[in-house]
This record gives C-alpha cells, sequence and structure tokens, in this order.
C-alpha cells in the first residue's frame, strides 16, 4: 500500500522537477527530481531486501521530511502574494517550492497513518 503512494509522489516529484526545469531551464529546478529519484532508489531496493523494507520505508519519510524541511519558506511567500499581492522575487521557484512541500507532506501524513495502522493489527 505504501510503496504505492511513495511510488506514486516521487513520480510526481520527477515530473514537477522536469515541467519546472522545462519551463524555467534553470538546474535548480531539478531538485524535486532528486528526491523523487532517491525514493524510487528506496522502494527499488525494499523490494530487493524484502527483510528491510521497512527500514527503507522508515528512510523514505525522514528524506520526505526533509523535502518539507527545505521548502516550507514558500508557504508564507505564496499565501503573501495571493492575499495581500506581495510580488514574488522567484515566482516559478516558489511555487515550484510548495507543490514540492505538498507532495512531501502528504506522503508522510499518509506514512505515518499506514505505520499506526500496523502497529494495531
Amino acid at each position: 500500500m505504501m510503496d504505492n503512494v511513495f511510488n506514486k509522489i516521487s513520480l510526481s516529484l520527477i515530473g514537477l522537477a522536469v515541467v519546472f526545469y522545462l519551463i524555467s531551464n534553470q538546474f535548480t529546478a531539478l531538485i524535486p527530481g532528486f528526491i523523487g529519484g532517491f525514493i524510487q532508489l528506496m522502494l527499488m531496493l525494499g523490494r530487493q531486501f524484502p527483510s528491510m523494507h521497512k527500514h527503507f520505508a522508515h528512510l523514505n519519510l525522514f528524506f520526505f521530511g526533509m523535502g518539507c524541511g527545505a521548502t516550507y519558506k514558500s508557504i508564507p511567500l505564496l499565501f503573501g502574494y495571493l492575499l495581500s499581492g506581495n510580488d514574488l522575487d522567484r515566482p516559478l521557484a516558489t511555487l515550484e517550492q510548495f507543490l514540492t512541500f505538498v507532495l512531501c507532506l502528504i506522503a508522510i501524513l499518509l506514512g505515518v497513518q499506514s505505520f499506526i495502522n500496523a502497529r494495531k493489527k
């Protein structure tokens, strides 16, 4: 179940990076793709080594947490723009960071919920 969710979110991060790179032609737009690539690597290793699967799942959540920590500053910038019309210095970067934050946060919330459900069984 969680592998499926992590797979979809990591592919979304990779797609997000490619699209924003094509739009902006800035190398830093590919950073969410590195997060997605790392998650894909951990998913592959989890399938290769089933006895270590839960450790790779925890690593995925840690990396999603790092993704949230690296992109949370986009929230006040974006809401400041939406609510008061403040100018954004780098609008594409802010939007990409916000979307990365949302995807990583969703992965964390669903992952923690899955861990809680697994402990109940």
